[in-house]
């Protein structure tokens, strides 16, 4: 399947359209247990244009789709730590 051309905007920008943006969205939307990077290999296969990993991160965070990774942190306590060298 041939790549299609987005024509570049006037005044020779690098911005998307808006209406890949909502593309992008809606894509998102549809398969929300894809991470960014296969989002953007999902879109690049199956829509016919390129779009970069980043570029899908930077719309979905615009639109507060991207949530912070869990993390568990763990506290250390005065006089709970050790160390041990061998």
């Amino acid at each position: 399947m041939p790549f299609r051309v987005i024509p570049a905007l006037p005044g020779g920008s690098n911005k998307l359209p808006e209406s890949v943006k909502e593309q992008c969205l809606e894509i998102a939307l549809q398969y929300p247990e894809k991470s960014p990077r296969e989002l953007a290999w999902y879109i690049t296969d199956e829509h016919a244009y390129f779009i970069s990993e980043s570029s899908v991160y930077r719309i979905l965070k615009s639109y507060d789709l991207i949530t912070s990774p869990a993390y568990i942190l763990f506290l250390a306590l005065p006089g709970n730590i050790s160390f041990s060298c061998s």
